[in-house]
């Protein structure tokens, strides 16, 4: 019975192999002949439909490739939220103006029908718009760039105001970024199908979900420069940027969780809770959103809430309880904070564990421990119903403040923070001469105050003494950071303008030490155009007079301060070639240098410099008399120096330059001094602009 099974098998696998190969042969050439386009309409980037997918200088798709853009459709219909723009663009020598606008017009208009059609995607999602020559991508006539021209270009667009989010491969148009981020936060743009882990100064665009979850915290900075704070388990939906002209509806939404919100005092900012509307004129106003109610507590303001088609506005220090579904309860004076009793502020205590007490003023406190004193990076809040908690916290400098919460959940402004230290050591209060004593904490390549840096990102370095802790901006330095002898490193992003860097370090007695610094990023131009007129003079030559010269040079700039330079030149003076002055005539040379230029300070009123270039220097010099003509070309290097003095991207300079002009002896141009070494000095009038 195995023997007929086996050959039965045999058999009917020499009968299947044909069919099994044919169909792989069809389903390859099939994957060939409709490959798919790539789809990413992330914020900075676009997908590209080309002329090809299109009747010939018609506006109508070419049914033997419109399969190939259901990856566009199938992107589309898996992120439903996502609204897009499909513009059209055209270029032809004869349907320019309207005939072209009208042609790209219909183009756009015939992918959208497909893809609503196909894919059942939401019309109002898909807006078009036909440029016709008015953007080309190359401007040459040739019919490789008229063919590249003819395109569609699909760009996400902002949900609730149709602006693009991506420009010449950047990212634009958003609301705001994440600030700070403590443990698991995550997000989910409109271009997202699933939720992702968020990064620390990720762009936040309209309708961008932010989700905290346990123990987790995070800060939103609008664009306006009014933030918000979301504590653990929250989940907030961004809206529009309070600074956006003709604005409508909420800045942010609150789905639930716990919102400090701290608008600018002379925006109103809005904020939308489950059929809660609140508009905020306040710098700090705490929402708390549960299953059942809404709670709003005005700590420095006022702020006006709708719900229910009832209206209540709130001054500072009062509140309101918002029933799921009701209208807002009358105000009621925010609970008075519990006074806190220990630590004292300053105090030392052990890493077994910190004890926190207070006397209440209402039935429940909730205490909040965060590494800074603005309460920015919370570590743990604690929502309960005694007079006392104990925290386990690691070794380092932290602030505690309690705040109360009255029987209808509304909470109260919170206690001015106190500092406590952990450390290994003993329990001990910071008096006397061991408060004075401060760790080890040497910053070696950025100083505390003010400094200015032209680049995204900074690595932060210094020592501290071994085994100490640091923190940047309140986040604990990763122990891979610091090395066995105490020096350590760390990479900080920087946003456009002013930064606050806050570096802390506690050694293992509890001592500890702060350095506070500005860094201001300025992003820069990197090329750098240049103007030179100077006069030249030459130098042991014996033909040669002085003379004049131009030069016009462009600097690409490697790091602040270094540049690559590259110049031209062009200028001439006389000379008595024919051992005469009868006989003189005119001298025309010319220079190309290339070369490095160092700047000594950047952002100042006066730079000075000083350049280094190996060149090329080809001259010819020409006799009234019997028109002789002698010319040469050789290696000229040179070195300069000089100050520049301006601001704001345009220079004016005065500087030196010396030419080396290496001739050797057989150039014929001065034969009475090629044993010498010879020169041009050139007194230089720049002017240098971005």
């Amino acid at each position: 019975m195995k023997r007929t099974f086996y050959h039965l098998s045999q058999r009917s696998l020499r009968a299947i192999t044909p069919t099994l190969l044919a169909l792989t042969f069809i389903a390859i050439l099939t994957s060939a002949v409709h490959a798919q386009i790539s789809v990413d309409l992330t914020p900075g980037n676009r997908t590209t439909v080309s002329d090809a997918y299109f009747t010939k200088n018609r506006a109508t798709l070419d049914k033997k490739k419109q399969a190939e853009l259901d990856a566009l459709g199938n992107y589309l219909k898996a992120r439903p939220e996502l609204k897009v723009e499909i513009g059209s663009h055209w270029a032809d020598k004869k349907q320019t103006g309207k005939a072209g606008i009208k042609l790209s017009e219909g183009r756009a208009a015939a992918l959208k029908s497909y893809l609503v059609k196909k894919f059942s995607l939401n019309t109002a999602n898909l807006l078009t718009k036909g440029y016709g020559d008015a953007s080309p991508v190359d401007v040459a006539v040739t019919p490789a760039a008229i063919a590249t021209n003819r395109r569609i270009e699909v760009v996400a667009l902002t949900s609730l105001t149709s602006r693009p989010v991506s420009q010449a491969g950047n990212a634009v148009n958003y609301e705001g970024i994440l600030s700070y981020q403590e443990r698991n936060v995550q997000s989910k743009g409109p271009w997202d199908i699933d939720f992702a882990t968020a990064r620390q100064r990720q762009q936040l665009f309209e309708r961008h979900q932010v989700q905290t979850y346990d123990r987790a915290r995070a800060e939103i900075a609008f664009n306006d420069g009014s933030k918000s704070s979301l504590g653990e388990n929250s989940m907030v939906i961004i809206g529009v940027s309070p600074d956006f002209t003709g604005r409508t509806g909420a800045n942010i939404e609150l789905q639930k969780g716990i919102l400090l919100a701290r608008p600018k005092n002379t925006e109103i900012f809005s904020i939308k809770g489950p059929a809660v509307d609140i508009d905020l004129n306040s710098t700090r106003t705490k929402v708390i959103v549960d299953p059942t109610r809404t709670t709003v507590s005005v700590f420095q303001g006022k702020a006006k809430v709708k719900s229910n088609g009832t209206t209540v506005e709130i001054i500072e220090g009062f509140g309101t309880v918002i029933p799921r579904g009701a209208s807002p309860e009358a105000p009621r004076a925010l609970p008075e904070s519990p006074l806190p009793t220990a630590p004292a502020d300053g105090e030392t205590m052990p890493a077994t564990g910190t004890q926190f007490t207070w006397r209440p003023a209402a039935p429940r406190v909730r205490l909040e421990v965060a590494r800074d004193p603005e309460m920015t990076s919370v570590v743990t809040t604690i929502l309960t119903d005694k007079t006392e908690e104990t925290v386990k916290l690691d070794p380092g400098s932290y602030y505690w403040q309690v705040s109360s919460v009255d029987a209808s959940g509304v909470e109260g402004k919170p206690s001015a923070p106190r500092r406590v230290v952990v450390s290994t050591g003993a329990r001990s209060t910071a008096t006397g001469l061991d408060a004075l004593r401060r760790a080890k904490l040497d910053l070696t390549e950025f100083k505390e105050g003010f400094s200015t840096v032209n680049n995204s990102d900074i690595t932060l370095r210094g020592v501290v003494d071994t085994g100490s802790t640091v923190y940047v901006n309140g986040s604990r330095i990763p122990e891979s950071d610091v090395r066995p002898d105490g020096s350590f490193y760390r990479n900080v992003p920087l946003r456009r303008g002013d930064n606050k860097i806050v570096v802390e370090a506690t050694d293992k007695s509890g001592a500890e030490n702060r350095k506070t610094l500005i860094i201001k990023y300025v992003e820069i131009n990197r090329f750098r155009f240049g103007v030179a007129i100077a006069p030249v003079v030459p130098l042991n030559y014996s033909s040669f007079n002085a003379g004049i010269a131009g030069n016009l040079n462009l600097t690409y700039l490697i790091t602040r301060n270094i540049g690559a330079k590259f110049g031209l030149g062009i200028g001439g003076f006389t000379n008595t070639i024919g051992g005469t002055a009868a006989q003189s005539g005119i001298t025309e040379f010319y220079m190309f240098d290339a070369g490095i230029n160092y700047d000594f300070t950047v952002g100042t009123t006066v730079v000075p410099f000083i350049e280094a270039n190996a060149g090329l220097f080809a001259w010819t010099g020409h006799r009234y008399v019997a028109g002789e003509v002698r010319g040469a070309g050789v290696f000229a290097p040179g070195v300069g120096a000089g100050l520049k003095f301006g601001g704001q991207g345009r220079y004016f300079g005065l500087g030196g330059y010396y030419r080396f002009i290496l001739d050797g002896a057989g150039t014929g141009l001065d034969p009475a001094s090629v044993s010498s070494s010879h020169g041009l000095f050139e007194i230089r009038l720049v002017m240098t602009f971005e």
